[in-house]
């Protein structure tokens, strides 16, 4: 084995260490759980199925809250934190230039933290760094070019922005290194010591894994079709997803890019996630604003079920796939069937789970939830045979599952 293969043979044990310990943990530090784009945590929530609290908003609602350490971080005009079990607003952040303030609109990324800072980019173009606990401004540095992705891992911030990859150091902001890629970037994870980016045009693509430490690349592989998710990152395995008309999720593997299995989907997949074996990619049928769910098997790519009209993101907490859409449904992720639901929150965006509660976002409005209603199946929702298509109905709200028997 040479040097190199060596050394990242050691950084993927590493790495696999660091993503067992940070599933354990039901906080969240990134738009979907963790730097390596999982979508998955250890988090519990009672089940009486109330609303504990709601907060509207006078602008749009930047990606996802991020709930962890007793708040929920939330982006619109301005940064929030909100104390999760109250829903009082521990603190707010409006960033400035110049003594010039921000106009709503130009906050870019969905707040990031570490636990003690918390971090997002502007259309400015600038990245701000705030105090976690007083929503103090820490530093902040303009950059060349807008970032529409910051992940923070071991004291490192890194950021993508167009067709090139930056880390800063997160003491002050101050540049450490660079990456230039071909295409516009998707998105960047971070699992231990190794980022993984994708970048694309409208038909072509790549997804490249570096060294966090000085941005050495370890692989580059091409995709041959337009990648429009960011990867997300397994203990054997790195996942992406895209497409132009049709769909594909593909699995590479993670100490050399080798292709492990690519699977095809009848729509474009705008967000790939994994949980205890299971790929979940949500995917958009071109012009067509309902978004499905397909749920694969993370070892061959086989579909194990699929859910039409969910949210973009969906999230996973104890074997439930939480999903957004008409309401909010909390999905087995073994079988697909029904076994929650949320009333009182209409065309949900984004679905999160952490600090004992499920958020759910609108356009303008985050809504804290407890556990859900209890769904029990009835034996006219079991299904026979492969291609059967189980129709749950719970109120006046209506998903539509497909699930393969095996």
């Amino acid at each position: 084995m040479d040097t190199q293969g060596s050394l990242l043979a050691v950084v993927l044990v590493l790495s696999m260490l660091f993503l067992v310990s940070s599933a354990a943990d039901a906080s969240w530090t990134h738009p979907r759980a963790d730097s390596a784009n999982t979508g998955a945590t250890g988090a519990t929530h009672p089940g009486n199925g109330s609303t504990a609290w709601t907060k509207a908003f006078e602008h749009e609602i930047i990606g996802s809250p991020v709930p962890g350490n007793g708040n929920v971080l939330l982006a619109e005009a301005e940064v929030h934190a909100f104390d999760t079990e109250t829903g009082e607003e521990e603190w707010s952040f409006r960033p400035t230039w110049s003594n010039f303030t921000l106009p709503p609109g130009w906050i870019e990324t969905t707040p990031v933290t570490d636990g003690e800072t918390v971090l997002f980019s502007t259309a400015y173009p600038s990245i701000h760094a705030i105090d976690a606990e007083t929503g103090t401004e820490r530093w902040r540095v303009q950059t060349e070019n807008v970032h529409r992705s910051l992940i923070v891992s071991n004291g490192t911030i890194f950021s993508a922005a167009d067709l090139n990859i930056t880390a800063h150091s997160l003491t002050d902001g101050e540049d450490q290194w660079s990456f230039d890629v071909d295409n516009p970037l998707q998105g960047l994870t971070v699992d231990g010591d190794i980022l993984y980016a994708v970048s694309s045009n409208q038909t072509e693509g790549s997804v490249h894994a570096l060294d966090t430490d000085d941005g050495e690349r370890f692989w580059s592989q091409p995709t041959e079709e337009a990648v429009t998710a960011r990867p997300a990152i397994g203990e054997e395995t790195v996942l992406i997803g895209g497409g132009s008309k049709d769909g594909f999720v593909r699995a590479y593997e993670r100490s050399g890019g080798e292709e492990l299995w690519k699977a095809n989907t009848s729509g474009v997949v705008r967000s790939v996630s994994l949980a205890d074996g299971r790929v979940l990619a949500t995917e958009q049928t071109v012009n067509d604003s309902r978004l499905d769910l397909s749920v694969l098997s993370v070892e061959s790519g086989e579909k194990a079920w699929s859910a039409e009209g969910v949210s973009v993101h969906v999230s996973v907490a104890n074997e439930i796939v939480y999903v957004g859409g008409s309401d909010v449904h909390g999905l087995s992720l073994e079988t697909g069937k029904m076994v929650r639901f949320f009333s009182g929150v209409r065309s949900a965006e984004t679905v999160s789970v952490g600090s004992g509660l499920v958020f759910a976002t609108t356009d303008t409005e985050l809504h804290a939830l407890n556990g859900g209603q209890e769904i029990h199946s009835s034996a006219e929702n079991e299904t026979d045979g492969p291609g059967v298509v189980a129709v749950l109905c719970v109120a006046w709200s209506t998903i539509v599952v497909r699930r393969r028997v095996v």
